[in-house]
């Protein structure tokens, strides 16, 4: 298990969580550079595998330049740390007036990703509707763009800050009993990126 105080506390979290209802994702600092280090540490030996560099057909086609790693050990970090920040999460909403989502929040589908420099990282897309509530997306390493957008064009973009260390809160279906899945891209991988992701499975 990853120690540690996060750099946000349950009342950063709560502001982020209300922007949500007009920004569709908000970045805040997050991870201390001990805690992003000994993940990151875990993140480099885990066993990744190439990403299917096209997923969809047609007007939903999405590309994507990556490698990913979704199978973690009963041991591994990544599980204790999600256990932590989902609580977080859990307190920050006990502080607003209304509960953002419509049943308990369950993070329980874990994902690295890792982005070589110069690669094409993964075009405007929508997440699954596999997923419900919320996505939470932490950089451990790396440069690169992070954005929102209108379509699967990339049309009308805006920049979330995605440093080493933050956290990227992206609504999901059912934050706010609403169906909204913003359209977001990953670009112009200046460095080796290395991305952890928490989703909350709908079934």
């Amino acid at each position: 298990m990853i120690d540690g105080a996060f750099l946000s506390g349950p009342d950063e979290v709560a502001s982020a969580l209300d922007a949500l209802d007009g920004g569709d994702a908000v970045s805040l600092p997050l991870l201390d550079d001990d805690v992003r280090r000994r993940l990151l540490a875990a993140a480099e030996n885990a066993e990744y595998r190439p990403a299917r560099s096209m997923v969809g057909r047609g007007d939903s086609m999405v590309r994507q330049d990556m490698e990913v790693c979704v199978d973690f050990a009963d041991d591994s970090p990544f599980h204790g740390f999600a256990r932590r920040f989902e609580a977080l999460v859990r307190a920050a909403v006990d502080r607003l007036a209304h509960n953002p989502f419509p049943g308990p929040l369950c993070l329980d589908d874990l994902v690295l990703q890792r982005y070589e420099p110069g690669a094409l990282g993964i075009s405007a897309h929508r997440d699954s509707l596999r997923y419900i509530n919320l996505a939470a997306l932490f950089t451990l390493a790396g440069e690169a763009r992070f954005a929102l957008c209108q379509d699967r064009s990339g049309r009308a973009s805006r920049d979330i800050d995605a440093a080493p260390g933050t956290v990227i809160l992206l609504r999901a279906p059912g934050y706010r009993a609403t169906d909204r899945r913003p359209f977001h891209l990953v670009s112009d991988i200046r460095s080796r990126r290395i991305s952890f992701g928490l989703r909350q499975l709908s079934g």
